[in-house]
């Protein structure tokens, strides 16, 4: 019954925070955290503005009346604009309410996936449930706006897709992470130094459809005017947001070396190229959680409420035996907490014990 009540309890506690803010505003501050940046850029889609759709002038006037000051960068590809043109033709607080509605169903979503997978979601399906209801990095991304929940939703699908021997289609939905492609691409490199061509061919196929996609919208060039944004933003993020960052190049950018991300990176990239090319088929589940546990530390951007992704690869550890430690796991990457305080997410250790204990599981 406690799994369920806490479930139930946080949907109460939610519509609680929707139905009693004052107009865009909570106790706790703006309305939907990042979710002007979506709300605007759906609203620019809308409006069909989409060639000006990365200057910075016109996302702040498309979103001037919204909380946060009105304007937070949006920094994706052209496709997921058009994604949330759709919500955005509900006033903000509706679209938001709309879009955590959305987060909720794919989580419980991507537990039914997992199911046929997981011996421990058979077992305790409520409970594992509640832990991704209260997973500190999966709340904190839906409460903040975030697609943290739809990403994960992504990884699912994926792990379900490969688990049924079907590569082609597991590609397929791999490649909706072009939206992310710092973490689609360690991914997919892991897949293909397994020998998943089938899978790479499904990423490359799916690829094209979210580039022609983006050209429909923006024109043909949209990737360059996207690369460039994405860059800049990252550059200043990078030294206004180095806490809530789980990129390994947070580190030597500390110590006042800003390119030694790129050593550190290339060689954990090399590291899960050679696990992936030395496993056996029967492990590609393990190469598949250590190369998406990976992405989050090779990237030299992202962000500690990413970490949902990494949920499936945590629920490896106690489908293998190991529930203790995927328990302590969880409970660590609720010290993101205390990131502001120790300048560092604390986040990059937990990523590093979970890349450890799953490398063990590999068969030597």
């Amino acid at each position: 019954m406690l799994p369920r009540a806490t479930v139930f309890g946080l949907f109460v506690g939610w519509a609680l925070t929707i139905t009693t803010s004052r107009g865009l505003s909570t106790v706790s501050g703006g309305l939907g955290g990042d979710y002007p940046a979506f709300y605007a850029a759906g609203r620019i889609v809308l409006s069909g503005a989409t060639d000006h759709l990365y200057d910075f002038a016109t996302q702040r006037a498309f979103g001037a009346e919204f909380p946060n000051g009105g304007f937070l960068p949006f920094v994706y590809p052209p496709f997921v604009a058009a994604l949330y043109a759709p919500l955005a033709t509900f006033g903000y607080r509706t679209s938001f309410a709309l879009f955590n509605l959305l987060s909720f169903f794919s989580l419980f979503a991507s537990v039914r996936l997992l199911w046929p997978i997981s011996p421990t979601i058979r077992r305790n399906s409520w409970l594992v449930l509640a832990g991704l209801f209260f997973f500190y990095p999966v709340l904190r991304g839906i409460l903040g706006g975030q697609n943290t929940a739809l990403s994960l939703l992504v990884v699912c699908g994926t792990w379900r897709l490969f688990y049924a021997e079907r590569g082609v289609a597991a590609g397929l939905v791999l490649s909706v992470l072009s939206c992310k492609p710092q973490y689609l691409l360690p991914v997919v490199g892991a897949v293909f130094m397994a020998r998943r061509f089938d899978a790479v061919l499904g990423v490359v196929c799916g690829m094209g459809v979210f580039y022609a996609a983006g050209a429909w919208i923006s024109g043909w060039g949209w990737p360059i005017d996207w690369l460039g944004t994405a860059r800049a933003f990252a550059v200043v993020d990078a030294q206004s947001n180095m806490a809530n960052s789980v990129s390994l190049g947070q580190i030597p950018h500390l110590l006042g070396f800003p390119n030694g991300w790129i050593p550190m990176s290339l060689a954990l990239s090399i590291w899960v190229a050679w696990v992936a090319w030395k496993g056996r088929r029967g492990d590609f589940v393990v190469v598949l959680g250590i190369s998406q546990v990976a992405a989050l530390l090779i990237a030299p951007h992202a962000m500690y409420y990413d970490l949902g992704i990494a949920a499936p690869a945590i629920l490896l550890l106690a489908d293998r035996g190991r529930p203790r430690a995927a328990a302590w796991l969880w409970l660590g990457s609720a010290s993101q907490f205390f990131a502001q305080t120790l300048v560092l997410s604390p986040v990059i250790l937990v990523l590093a014990i979970l890349l450890l204990l799953l490398r063990r599981e590999l068969h030597e």
